[in-house]
């Protein structure tokens, strides 16, 4: 499964402000550079969060005291997904809402939280499609009896995350292979 971020967008709590979009070339390499403190360590966070983690890692700071959701637009092998999570409160769980639509359309973050009621989910319902989507269709949760978790659970989408993106102290190591 190929998985390409397209854009990224940060809903304000203010209603009446228009959502932060950051924007990527799916042609090129993409390089996020800035000052410390700024959000860029985020980044993996938000996409960590949209993909189905079931823990909001995104730092405590500017980001989660000015932001309602958090989105990302992801483009697959066969079709495109538009996935938003509502950053939560504490010790609150929080709705998922994901679209998904066909390659070569776009989805504007602007025009897409008017219609956003008719795409809620569930984080297990997004874990089991993106799962059926990377090729784990005949292991995905919805398929056993009993539901399952941590070493005992079938292996799904959420297992990959660990090689999808390395954390900066990985990164930075010059002692770890990754």
């Amino acid at each position: 499964m190929q998985l390409k971020i397209k854009q990224i967008a940060l809903y304000p709590k203010n209603s009446e402000l228009k959502p932060r979009i950051v924007k990527f070339d799916l042609k090129k390499v993409n390089v996020i550079t800035g000052y410390s403190q700024r959000g860029k360590s985020a980044i993996i966070q938000i996409i960590d969060y949209c993909l189905g983690s079931s823990e909001c890692n995104i730092p405590i700071g500017k980001i989660r005291d000015m932001a309602s959701m958090v989105a990302i637009d992801i483009s697959l092998d066969k079709v495109d997904m538009f996935i938003v999570r509502e950053l939560p409160d504490m010790g609150s769980k929080t709705n998922v809402y994901y679209e998904v639509y066909e390659k070569g359309n776009e989805i504007n973050p602007e025009d897409w939280i008017i219609n956003m009621g008719g795409f809620k989910s569930n984080r297990e319902d997004l874990k089991n499609y993106l799962s059926i989507l990377a090729g784990f269709e005949n292991i995905a949760e919805k398929d056993f009896e009993e539901t399952k978790s941590g070493f005992d659970a079938p292996a799904s989408f959420r297992d990959l995350t660990a090689f999808q993106f390395q954390p900066q102290n990985v990164i930075a190591n010059p002692t770890t292979t990754f």
